[in-house]
């Protein structure tokens, strides 16, 4: 399976859940990053669907690598017969009260992604939600693509879905990209 077809497994049933991404522009939810806890158990949950169905050979969340004597985690790994890929995930959520998340916490990603000595196949996944007009929609393609470019990074793919949030339709807007 490629990885972004990986990634919309993952996520159908994940947007079905309209109450969480309430939730998450209503308040923030507190410290802000819950949503992307929330939204890496989900995805977690569907790659052992999807093990168990022998689509993968092997999953794991918060997969550890080292960095000399540190020992790091990487959001999602998973392996096929023949490759692993290794996942990070960063949201950016416009809540009512303020953003949470930023263009800072991609960039310490993409820092932390480059420790990862493996052979397997490195991505990083952006969400941005939610977007509201296309002029915001522009906004935050261009911010982020510029990061990870000026990171090496290649543009794989970019999609746009739609959530329920306070019975209005909201953009939510993915950013996959490789090293």
């Amino acid at each position: 399976m490629e990885v972004k077809q990986v990634i919309d497994y993952t996520f159908r049933k994940i947007l079905k859940r309209k109450e969480i991404f309430e939730l998450a522009v209503d308040r923030g939810l507190e410290k802000g990053m819950q949503i992307e806890e929330w939204l890496l158990i989900e995805m977690l949950a569907n790659l052992k669907k999807l093990k168990h169905n022998k689509k993968l050979s092997a999953v794991e969340g918060e997969h550890s690598y080292h960095k000399g004597k540190s020992r790091l985690k990487c959001d999602l790994w998973w392996k096929t017969e023949d490759k692993e890929f290794w996942l990070e995930v960063k949201t950016i959520v416009l809540a009512k009260d303020i953003e949470r998340g930023s263009l800072q916490n991609i960039s310490n990603d993409l820092d932390k992604m480059r420790e990862i000595r493996s052979e397997g196949e490195k991505y990083h996944l952006s969400i941005v939600f939610p977007v509201g007009t296309d002029e915001k929609l522009k906004y935050w393609k261009k911010e982020i693509s510029i990061k990870y470019r000026d990171k090496g990074l290649l543009k794989e793919n970019v999609w746009k879905s739609y959530v329920k949030i306070e019975n209005k339709k909201e953009i939510i807007l993915f950013l996959l990209f490789r090293e």
